[in-house]
């Protein structure tokens, strides 16, 4: 019997070192999975008339900024900005080319703006896509299509960059080594500038009444502005 005791006793011990030496999470890694919006892609072009932005990364099924990170899924979707007042009211199809096949659909009008947007499934079966087709009545505008993305840091070094230049903002979102905020990146730019350069717009929420907002260089990863919104 004492035999069976010191086994069970010498078990219980490696089990506590294995658990002990298992590292915890630093608080830039509890961050990081604080993340319910990213891309990956951005794929982009525009003519006078008509700018489009495809989109891919991840984000919460349910997207809603309250703080918390619910269920993720994979996403694609595509927005198209009517350029000119004459194609406001048009309704737009599209048609995504890539190297192994085609998808083909509807947009649909965004509810607060000009947008039109459409989900894209099944985007990986086409491969790397090169250009869209945009077709509303009888025209149809094939445009070539490039990543924005080419040449910028990822999602995850544009948040990196937030948690060591904002510190004295972030450091009161954490509870120890428990972040209680979630973060959105997406890659954004100015589109009041002629220039194509695109930034990382990180957007840190603890709250309704509490977010960080921050705008980050795509290639170097240094923050250009920051605005701290809190209601007292």
């Amino acid at each position: 019997m004492k035999k069976y005791v010191i086994v069970a006793m010498s078990l219980l011990v490696c089990i506590g070192v294995l658990v002990g030496c298992t590292p915890a999470m630093s608080q830039l890694d509890t961050m990081k999975a604080s993340v319910s919006y990213s891309q990956t892609e951005l794929l982009v072009s525009s003519n006078a008339d008509i700018r489009v932005e495809i989109a891919a990364g991840s984000r919460e099924i349910s997207m809603i900024s309250d703080g918390v990170v619910s269920e993720m899924m994979e996403y694609c979707t595509l927005a198209i900005t009517p350029l000119s007042y004459e194609l406001y009211d048009k309704q737009m199809k599209f048609k995504l080319i890539g190297e192994k096949g085609e998808i083909t659909g509807e947009c649909k009008r965004a509810i607060v703006g000009i947008n039109q947007l459409a989900d894209i499934m099944d985007v990986e079966s086409i491969g790397v896509v090169s250009k869209i087709v945009i077709m509303y009545e009888e025209v149809s505008v094939e445009l070539e299509l490039k990543s924005a993305a080419q040449g910028m840091i990822d999602y995850n070094a544009a948040v990196e960059s937030v948690f060591n230049g904002c510190s004295a903002e972030i450091e009161p979102m954490f509870n120890g080594n428990e972040f209680l905020a979630e973060v959105h990146v997406k890659i954004s730019r100015d589109n009041t500038s002629d220039t194509d350069k695109y930034y990382w717009y990180v957007s840190v929420t603890v709250d309704t009444d509490t977010s960080l907002y921050v705008l980050v260089d795509g290639e170097t990863g240094a923050i250009l502005a920051k605005k701290c919104s809190i209601v007292e």
